[in-house]
């Protein structure tokens, strides 16, 4: 009887013993970015020590696979618990499919409200409820190299006018005034992006993401217009194949004067060239129309199908604590979500905080926001339209013609999907 017990008390040790090793969370993560990756692994030894026999388990996928592949291991039993992703239309999509669990609970809870601004608490609630926690933000901006503009006695710009006139001194130069990537078609829509929203409004903007007006209308021919006029005048030079990442040597080998991107292109900067970079907001058009910044923001989220969701919600609340977004963000170039994290004494850093906390309005960027099948479509259609060896009243003709054809499908697919879910 004593050994039986003996035997019995055994097998309860080490079954409690599986158990708790078996407490094991499961994280994608996208793999493009080298160091924001050793930052996640990093974090999650860091959450491993305050929370005993817990392991985490990594998925890492490069980029593109990652993407493709996010749906498929959010349905899956065996798939992600917690996921890296991006807030707009890209994740509202998994939302409405039932795929994410809402957090409002520990959101709450926390009091994380406190932590984050009112815009990035928009871009995680759906229906009233919190989906996920804000990671990373950045900014979408003018990158140029300041020995460039000091040889020149050139400044950045407040307004159109003197950004035209910055660009005609870089031409003057033999400067190539901006440099502009094809290779992917998400790197040409920031231009297009940001001349609807200075010229035409915050409001304009979003009924275009949406599909509510017709393209062929005096606001998107405004928006042609003053494109039109920056390849006509030699000042937007597309370099056919190449990306926004390859103009990089341009900037700090002052070949090329500015170049339209996300501040954390500077993560693939050569140390040694990094405290030469600038960054400026994308110039003023109209003084009446309130200036709105691109600042993409990137998340963290439950999986719904996820094996330990109380877990879960534990690494959550770490990653929303201004240590670890401190940790995470200072290595990759982004900006902390919360706003209680400290930054690096860094003149980017600084010129995107003070903007993003003193802009009232901002956007995801068109493709995070606009509906995946749609956004294809017109970032294909603007790669065309520059691509164009004249660009002329035909050629916007075509390409607005093309995006209303667009627009059109997008009712029809929201048509179809509105009728089969009654």
């Amino acid at each position: 009887m004593r050994y039986l017990s003996y035997i019995l008390v055994t097998l309860n040790l080490l079954y409690s013993h599986l158990s708790r090793a078996e407490e094991v969370l499961t994280i994608g993560v996208a793999g493009t970015n080298g160091v924001a990756r050793e930052m996640v692994y990093f974090l999650a030894a860091e959450f491993e020590k305050q929370t005993p026999n817990v392991k985490i388990r990594f998925i890492v996928r490069e980029a593109e696979s990652y993407k493709d592949d996010l749906q498929n291991m959010l349905e899956k039993e065996n798939g992600y618990d917690v996921a890296f992703w991006m807030a707009g239309e890209r994740f509202n999509k998994y939302i409405r499919l039932d795929l994410v669990t809402p957090i409002t609970d520990i959101w709450q809870s926390h009091q994380l409200s406190d932590n984050f601004s009112n815009n990035l608490n928009n871009a995680i609630t759906f229906n009233k409820k919190i989906y996920a926690i804000p990671f990373s933000r950045y900014q979408w901006g003018m990158l140029y190299s300041k020995r460039l503009f000091n040889r020149l006695s050139i400044i950045p710009p407040n307004n159109w006018q003197q950004f035209i006139d910055l660009l005609g001194v870089l031409k003057s130069e033999n400067i190539i005034p901006i440099y502009v990537g094809t290779k992917y078609n998400w790197e040409i829509s920031a231009w297009f992006e940001f001349l609807n929203l200075r010229l035409n409004g915050y409001t304009f903007h979003q009924s275009f993401i949406k599909g509510e007006s017709p393209v062929d209308s005096p606001q998107i021919r405004l928006v042609f217009k003053y494109w039109q006029e920056l390849i006509e005048s030699g000042y937007f030079v597309v370099q056919t194949e190449s990306s926004l990442r390859d103009g990089l040597p341009y900037l700090y080998r002052q070949h090329s004067g500015i170049m339209l991107a996300g501040s954390y292109f500077t993560a693939f900067v050569p140390p040694k060239n990094l405290s030469d970079m600038g960054f400026f907001s994308f110039p003023q058009i109209d003084p009446e129309i309130e200036n709105v910044e691109i600042a993409p923001v990137d998340i963290v989220f439950i999986a719904e199908r996820a094996k330990n969701k109380e877990l879960a919600k534990k690494f959550l609340v770490f990653l929303s604590s201004n240590y670890a977004q401190e940790k995470f963000n200072k290595g990759s170039h982004f900006l902390p979500a919360n706003k209680l994290s400290e930054i690096p004494e860094n003149e980017i850093f600084q010129s995107v905080k003070n903007s993003l906390d003193n802009v009232r309005q901002q956007t995801l960027f068109f493709d995070r926001e606009a509906e995946d099948a749609f956004a294809q479509q017109n970032m294909s259609i603007w790669r065309n339209f520059i691509d164009s060896p004249n660009i002329d009243a035909t050629y916007i003709d075509i390409a607005i013609k093309s995006m209303e054809e667009a627009r059109l499908n997008l009712l029809s697919r929201s048509c179809r999907k509105e009728c089969n879910s009654h």
